[in-house]
């Protein structure tokens, strides 16, 4: 051994804060096979809080190779370069405090370094993900990393070493050390690709595994968000593309690809944070790196989906010079004389088929990376009749929200449309695609929504008077009685008697043919929404319908919601009786719309009865939808045939901006808004119910949302309104003013109530259930919840204390349809200017504004009778 190093190998730790994972870590430092003479393993205590330092100090007292540093908390990186410039093996490595090594790991990759010593300056290993004790899939670097040998970066662009699951050389003065800069996030990368620089190789090693714990509960880390690190990883990729001034080496190239690609689909990429020429400036500085990237690498780059390439193709400056050339057998796409995309045939993606008594309606788009480059096609529904007439119905075609490709930006265009037939005397209907004046096929895919699967081979619809049966790409229809319809029900159910849940549960569904029956829902922790509504109004009435309220809560069966003569007609949610109705359903109204709060089965059990689904689906939504939500709410996006809206700003949002046809939208007004009395005098009391943020939330497990309880109390959405809650001058304001304030936590945030003071004895913190008629002032953010206090024509606060975080795409969505300049209220983002339009709305005795008065009384549908109109509307 060279005679300036005192160990073959120096393994570095790192520690704050992991007392719950740091025994695993240093366990498995332990049990490594390499002569412990051989090793020193440098743990650095960067300040932590807990009891990690006294663990590292239990271990070092133990065992002589483990020397323990401490210093105060200054950041991962610092703390790394803290253990470098104390190391003094030959050889450098990094494992987290929360991560594991395998037993023969260290004395591998050492050993295996020995033998490419003067052939690359790093080497690293397969790196593994596990979460909750299984592992998960590793990296796509391993594709290429198939044999211990150097790989030369050249050649092998793709390996990418964006982790510190690595082994180098001890170069002690002329070490390279990690950026210590502020919000800068891809510190591992940019320590490897200074590593590398010199020789452009990375060695690696088949023996050895690095264990990466996947411990967080959370999505995508509170840090990573553009607000935080967008300006500090440009500038990294524009000092590193900067030191070449002519071509990027392709392995750099390849960086910066996957670098976009994984923030486009975690939807962190753009800095939605800036606005006008800020932003602007921002999308063109990505831009400027983008021209630099190869189109080869974009192409072929394995980490980026095959759509979101032609996204990035189409980023670039030069993306002008594509060219569209069509013959009749394809379509290609050439820029400067290369082609980068040919099309021979052309996906649809089927939504939604469902017959309703004669009428035929197919909810589709075409999803082709064509449409970056060409303009839209055409689509025509080729249609046979009994006796060979044949007609060609071109369809009117809107921008699918799918065009949202795996990310809340627009990445593609997919053209989407709403077909709609009576089928009397129709035999057989194709679509196919315009081109250029040239015709082209197509091809299926089908969706959980649609009653095919490719996996179960299941090509067959089954309805009251017809048979949809998919064949070669055609819809194939023909005619029966109800006998027949019996008959064949019972021939596909009794197919199924190997699967004994199905088979029983589309058993019972059969005996219930004939029947007409109609399903109401709410949610899940909702007492009485417009589900409970709109069932208690038709209950009433005496058609021949068969209707059932489906309850996800338990003790909804009492007498205050419920007659006891109605009480059998109160179905609990995921019952037998449940699955059984649901297969059997006419329709079903809904205040909630999604599939987890409808269906019973989950989505590898339901398709097993798609085939047999005919429930017309109708939204009768929750409140009004304002917030920006293609991704979720468009046409096709949600499973659902027409939609309640109760103003004249959701029948617009609705058909321009989702894809919902007229005929798609009931002008009734939601069944709530009947419940409400307007004329009602409030009482002297303010209403502040802010909204949930995604952002503040950990995943959810089992269906329950996961805590992440520093991140809350140090986000500016905590601290201000904890300020204005507690607030001497607010007490003053509403002592004086004989007002109470009632704080109205939304019911995901409810297990983070117990953080918020309470020194405000006029704050109230209220229940879950509020009557909104009692309030002459409400506060809120962007919550739905504002459209009732519209409804009743009472002031309006937006309170918003975390507006560049809501803005930059944070929570669940980072724009409004109906924006903050043309609601109901002022917008502030302080406590102490929140307390300040309390003041102006009590010197004009908390009546709204002429301006925003009057945009409440033009904003709402004629409401009256609301809950007859919405049955008129079932009923025809």
């Amino acid at each position: 051994m060279d005679r300036k190093y005192n160990y073959k190998v120096s393994v570095i730790v790192p520690v704050y804060n992991v007392e719950t994972y740091l025994r695993d870590c240093l366990d498995s430092l332990i049990e490594q096979t390499i002569d412990k003479n051989q090793m020193e393993v440098i743990l650095v205590n960067d300040g932590s809080t807990d009891r990690s330092y006294e663990i590292c100090k239990e271990y070092a007292a133990e065992y002589s190779f483990f020397k323990l540093y401490s210093k105060e908390n200054e950041g991962l990186s610092a703390t790394r370069n803290y253990g470098i410039r104390r190391a003094t093996g030959k050889y450098m490595m990094f494992i987290d405090s929360d991560d594991m090594y395998t037993p023969e790991t260290v004395k591998e990759v050492t050993d295996f370094f020995d033998k490419v010593y003067n052939q690359t300056d790093l080497v690293t290993f397969l790196d593994q993900p596990y979460k909750n004790g299984k592992k998960m899939p590793v990296h796509f670097r391993y594709k290429y990393f198939t044999e211990s040998k150097v790989y030369d970066l050249n050649e092998y662009p793709y390996v990418l070493q964006t982790r510190v699951s690595v082994c180098v050389k001890n170069e002690f003065e002329e070490n390279v050390l990690f950026d210590e800069t502020p919000n800068f996030r891809q510190e591992d990368q940019e320590y490897n690709n200074r590593v590398v620089s010199r020789k452009m190789t990375i060695g690696y090693c088949t023996k050895g595994e690095y264990m990466y714990l996947r411990n967080d509960t959370s999505i995508v880390a509170f840090y990573m968000y553009p607000m935080y690190i967008f300006e500090t990883s440009m500038r990294y990729f524009e000092t590193l593309f900067g030191n070449y001034s002519k071509e990027v080496p392709k392995y750099y190239q390849a960086m910066y690809i996957h670098d976009l690609s994984w923030k486009l689909t975690s939807n962190i990429l753009f800095p939605f944070h800036y606005d006008g020429e800020e932003y602007d400036r921002a999308v063109e500085r990505i831009k400027n790196l983008l021209d630099r990237v190869d189109d080869d690498v974009i192409l072929n780059n394995p980490s980026t989906d095959n759509f979101h390439r032609h996204f990035f193709m189409n980023m670039k400056h030069d993306a002008s010079f594509c060219t569209v050339y069509t013959n009749a057998e394809s379509v290609r796409v050439y820029k400067k004389e290369k082609c980068v995309l040919e099309e021979k045939k052309f996906e649809m993606i089927l939504n939604r088929l469902r017959v309703e008594e004669d009428q035929l309606n197919i909810v589709a788009f075409v999803k082709s990376k064509l449409f970056n480059y060409a303009e839209q096609p055409k689509i025509y529904a080729e249609i046979e009749y009994n006796g060979g007439t044949i007609e060609y119905e071109k369809q009117e075609l809107y921008l699918s929200s799918f065009s949202y490709y795996k990310t809340k930006v627009q990445t593609n265009s997919f053209y989407g449309f709403d077909f709609k037939k009576q089928l009397k005397n129709v035999k057989r209907i194709y679509f196919w695609l315009e081109v250029d004046g040239q015709k082209f096929n197509t091809y299926y895919y089908f969706m959980p929504s649609s009653p095919y699967s490719n996996d179960l081979k299941q090509y067959r619809a089954i309805y009251d008077r017809y048979v949809i049966d998919f064949r070669h790409n055609n819809f194939m229809v023909s005619g029966h009685d109800f006998d027949k319809y019996l008959e064949l029900r019972c021939e596909k159910t009794n197919s199924l008697i190997d699967n004994t849940e199905v088979y029983r549960t589309r058993k019972k569904a059969d005996l219930l043919c004939g029947k007409t029956i109609w399903l109401y829902y709410d949610c899940r922790g909702v007492e009485k929404d417009n589900g409970y509504y709109q069932f208690m109004h038709d209950i009433q009435i005496d058609d021949g319908i068969e209707r059932y309220y489906i309850s996800a809560n338990p003790d909804e069966m009492n007498d205050a919601l419920f007659p006891a003569e109605i009480r059998d007609k109160v179905v609990a949610f995921g019952s037998n009786r449940h699955k059984a109705l649901y297969v059997s359903a006419s329709k079903i109204i809904t205040a909630y719309v999604e599939e987890r709060n409808i269906s019973p089965f989950e989505p590898k059990e339901r398709v097993y009865y798609a085939d047999i689904l005919k429930a017309e689906i109708i939204y009768l939504q929750h409140g009004i939808l304002h917030a920006h939500l293609p991704w979720k709410y468009a046409l096709g996006r949600i499973e659902c045939d027409r939609i309640v809206t109760s103003s004249y700003f959701e029948c617009q949002n609705f058909s321009e901006n989702l894809g919902f046809g007229n005929d798609r939208l009931i002008k009734s007004g939601m069944p709530r808004f009947n419940m409400m009395d307007r004329n009602a005098k409030p009482l002297n009391r303010i209403l502040f119910a802010p909204s949930w943020r995604n952002y503040l939330m950990g995943a959810t497990v089992d269906n329950t949302w996961q805590l992440t309880e520093s991140k809350f109390i140090n986000s500016d959405y905590f601290r201000k309104t904890n300020e204005f809650l507690n607030s001497e001058e607010l007490e003053k304001l509403l002592e004086n003013n004989d007002l109470f304030l009632d704080f109205k936590i939304h019911p995901i945030f409810k297990p983070y109530l117990h953080m918020y003071e309470h020194k405000n004895a006029r704050v109230i913190f209220a229940e879950d259930s509020v009557r909104d008629e009692d309030y002459c002032l409400f506060i809120t953010d962007f919550s739905s919840f504002v459209f009732d206090f519209a409804y009743l024509k009472r002031t309006i606060l937006y309170f918003v204390p975390d507006y560049m975080e809501f803005k930059s795409g944070m929570n669940q969505y980072r724009e409004l349809d109906l924006p903050f300049e043309k609601a109901f209220g002022r917008m502030v983002m302080e406590a102490d200017d929140a307390i300040d339009e309390i003041k102006k709305a009590i010197a004009t005795h908390m009546l709204p504004e002429d301006i925003y008065l009057d945009r409440m009384e033009k904003f709402f549908l004629p409401m009256d009778n609301s809950m007859d109109k919405i049955y008129q509307a079932l009923s025809i």
